[in-house]
C-alpha cells in the first residue's frame, strides 16, 4: 500500500484504474479495503511477492472457471434436472468469478503502475540519497555526505527541478539525522530553492525551522535512537522476506523501522531486540530447509508465515490479549499501519488499535504544512 501511495493514480482510500468496458481513455475509482478480498490480502505483502501471488491468484481463478464450465458441459441430456441444477450453480458463482477477475486486473495494472515508477531515474535517485542519509549518520565529511550534497545540488539546479517536496524532504531527513545543518550550507539552500521555486515557498521553509525540521541545530539525537531502538537493519542482516519476524525486515530497500512503533515496543516491554538478532541464524535454517523440501510444503510454510500462524499465534488466547489505543494527531503513515497490523499477527500480548487525525506521507504532510 505504501507503494500505491507514490503513484499520483491515488489517494489514501482509492485508485484510479482504466475502465475494461469502455474506450481506454476514461478511468474509474476503485476504493481499496477489506472489501476487496484480494487486496486485504496482498496489501502487507513484500512487493517483490506481490507478482507472484497475483499469478498464482491467476491461475485458480483459470482452474475455478474452466472446472465450473467443465461441470456444465456433460454429457448428460439437456433436459435433465442434474443438468439444469449445474446451470443454475455455474449462474450463481459467475458474480462472484466476474468480481474475482475485475479485482485482479485493477491489482495487475497497480502492480505495473509501481515497476514503471521503480524505474524513474528521480525516484531511484532519491531511495538511494534517502539510505545514504541514514547510513552515514551525522558526519558531514565523509565521501557518502558529499554524494549527498551533489544530488541536492544537482536536484535543484537541474532543468526541470526535482519536485518541491521530494527535495525538502531529503533537506528535512539531513536535518533531523545530522542534528542540524551547517548555517552557510542552510543558508545556501534556502536561497537557491527560492531561485528555482519562487518566493512562494519561503513560508514553507520559515515554518519548517519553527518545527525544527530544517535548522542549523535540533535536539534530536538520531545516532542515539538509532542505537538504542534498532531503527536500521544491520548490512549483513538477512531473512526470508516470506516470513519476517520483525518490522524492519517488511521494507527491503530501507531496512527502516518506523521510530513510532519503535517507541511503542519500548514502553511495553516487547521484545523486539532479540527477534533482529535471531533472524540471521533463522534465515540459515529456512533456507536449508527449502532446498530439501517440496514445493507444495514450502508454499504451505509461507502461507502460515504470512498468516501470523507460524509465529506462535494462537487464537485461543485472543480474548487475553491486552488493548493498546494508539493515537496520531497530525497523521499516521501507511508504513506505520503495515506494522501494526503485522506486530498483531505476529504476537498474542496486545492488540494494537489506531485513531489517527488522518493518513499522510512525506508530500502529503509537507503540503499541509505550506
Amino acid at each position: 500500500m505504501a507503494c500505491v501511495q507514490e503513484t499520483k493514480f491515488s489517494d489514501s482510500t482509492h485508485v484510479t484504474v482504466d475502465n475494461e468496458t469502455t474506450p481506454a481513455t476514461t478511468v474509474q475509482k476503485v476504493v481499496l479495503n477489506h472489501l476487496d478480498a484480494l487486496f486485504d490480502e496482498i496489501r502487507d505483502v513484500n512487493f517483490n511477492l506481490v507478482s507472484n501471488q497475483l499469478v498464482d491468484v491467476a491461475k485458480d481463478l483459470a482452474a475455478e472457471v474452466r472446472d465450473s464450465f467443465a461441470g456444465s458441459n456433460s454429457d448428460a441430456p439437456k433436459d435433465s434436472q442434474a443438468e439444469f441444477q449445474k446451470v443454475k450453480a455455474l449462474l450463481s458463482k459467475a458474480p462472484q468469478l466476474v468480481k474475482k477477475k475485475r479485482s485482479l486486473a485493477h491489482h495487475l495494472q497497480l502492480v505495473e503502475r509501481i515497476r514503471k515508477l521503480s524505474t524513474q531515474l528521480a525516484l531511484r535517485g532519491c531511495v538511494e540519497t534517502e539510505m545514504t542519509i541514514m547510513s552515514a549518520g551525522p558526519s558531514t565529511s565523509s565521501a557518502a555526505a558529499k554524494d549527498v550534497g551533489r544530488f541536492l545540488e544537482e536536484a535543484i539546479l537541474r532543468e526541470p527541478p526535482l519536485n518541491l517536496y521530494d527535495v525538502v524532504k531529503l533537506l528535512c531527513l539531513c536535518s533531523l539525522v545530522r542534528g542540524g545543518l551547517k548555517l552557510n550550507a542552510l543558508a545556501w539552500y534556502r536561497q537557491q530553492l527560492c531561485h528555482t521555486y519562487g518566493h512562494q515557498i519561503l513560508p514553507l521553509l520559515v515554518q519548517l525551522e519553527k518545527m525544527d525540521l530544517l535548522s542549523v541545530e535540533n535536539r534530536f539525537d538520531f545516532p542515539k535512537m538509532r542505537k538504542q531502538l534498532l531503527l536500521m537493519r544491520g548490512p549483513l542482516d538477512d531473512e526470508d522476506t516470506r516470513c519476517p519476524k520483525d518490522i524492519h525486515f517488511m521494507f527491503p530497500y530501507t531496512g527502516y523501522a518506523p521510530i513510532s512503533i519503535r517507541l511503542l515496543q519500548e514502553s511495553l516491554g516487547m521484545k523486539y531486540k532479540t527477534l533482529a538478532k535471531e533472524s540471521t541464524s533463522s534465515m540459515l535454517s529456512l533456507s536449508s530447509w527449502n532446498v530439501h523440501g517440496n514445493r507444495k510444503e514450502n508454499e504451505l510454510s509461507s502461507h502460515l508465515c504470512m498468516s501470523g500462524e507460524a509465529s506462535g499465534y494462537d487464537t485461543s488466547t485472543d480474548r487475553k490479549r491486552q488493548n493498546v489505543l494508539v493515537y496520531y494527531v497530525g497523521g499516521v503513515t501507511v508504513a506505520e499501519l503495515t506494522a501494526f497490523r503485522f506486530l498483531n499477527q505476529k504476537q498474542s500480548e496486545f492488540r494494537f488499535f489506531v485513531a489517527a487525525t488522518s493518513i499522510c506521507n512525506g508530500s502529503r504532510l509537507l503540503r499541509a504544512i505550506y
